[in-house]
């Protein structure tokens, strides 16, 4: 799915990157060698791994492992080109919906002049603020990271400690990520900078600045599973939405599915079908 926005939109989204992950005792290390050497997880755990060039600026560690098969999704760079492909194919009204204009009819939905089938909603975290789909089990999670320049070092791969350290090119380095169920906005806030640079300072061995403190509102699912489906009660309604923290890579999987869906009638997985909170 990646590939294809990469050549639709001409960019790199999507980077292929080992994960470097450290073992913090006897137990884990043992653990990971062991489910290694099953035939079904050679492919993605690496017998030997190595620092790269991580080792320069670690701190001492007790042991690692890495992964392999994996990346990472430019998904700042990937909304902000496909948002300005879409605006170009008049494609996209890019403006706050006011569902105070949406009109509900037994064949379509209407929409300050617009007509269509049907509407879906995908709407993050501010869906619980969407009057039919509001009763869902929303428990969003706040979370939050830093952004910081590392000089002299290009890794090719991703680093995972207590948090997470991803390169971004430029000398510049994604720290994360928090997260809290309690909160009261979207800000970021001294206490959990503080927890990243505590986890920074246990870490790295070199100097390092912060370039940026950001946070945000996953949209957390009670049961950790996507709501997708139709409206009870009008059936041209319908919600895409609780991917959370995974949203990157479960969302090209159950959009097919939920394409399918609309347009084939092949029915949704039970899982994550919104029917599973209907009384």
């Amino acid at each position: 799915t990646y590939k294809e926005f990469d050549e639709l939109l001409n960019m790199t989204c999507f980077e292929s990157r080992n994960i470097v992950r450290v073992l913090f005792n006897n137990k884990e290390e043992n653990d990971y060698y062991s489910r290694s050497g099953e035939l079904s997880y050679q492919k993605y755990m690496l017998e030997n791994p190595d620092f790269g060039v991580f080792k320069n600026i670690l701190k001492p560690v007790y042991s690692i492992g890495e992964v392999t098969v994996s990346g990472k999704v430019n998904v700042g760079e990937l909304i902000k080109k496909y948002r300005q492909y879409l605006i170009t194919e008049k494609a996209l009204l890019s403006e706050n919906f006011d569902f105070n204009h949406l009109k509900i009819n037994i064949e379509n939905v209407e929409y300050k002049g617009l007509q269509a089938n049907n509407i879906i909603f995908c709407e993050g975290i501010k869906a619980t603020e969407n009057p039919f789909f509001n009763h869902l089990p929303y428990n969003g999670a706040k979370g939050e990271v830093l952004i910081i320049k590392i000089l002299n070092i290009k890794p090719k791969k991703i680093f995972k400690h207590r948090v997470f350290l991803v390169p971004m090119g430029n000398d510049l380095f994604w720290v994360g990520a928090t997260s809290d169920n309690v909160y009261e906005n979207d800000l970021p806030t001294n206490y959990s900078k503080k927890y990243l640079i505590d986890k920074l300072d246990k870490i790295l061995d070199i100097p390092y600045e912060i370039i940026a403190h950001q946070a945000a509102i996953r949209p957390n699912v009670k049961d950790r599973r996507p709501f997708i489906g139709q409206h009870k009660a009008f059936k041209n309604l319908f919600i895409f939405n609780g991917l959370g923290g995974k949203g990157a890579s479960l969302a090209p999987y159950f959009s097919a599915h939920f394409i399918d869906y609309l347009l084939k009638g092949t029915a949704l997985e039970k899982e994550v079908d919104i029917k599973r909170f209907d009384k």
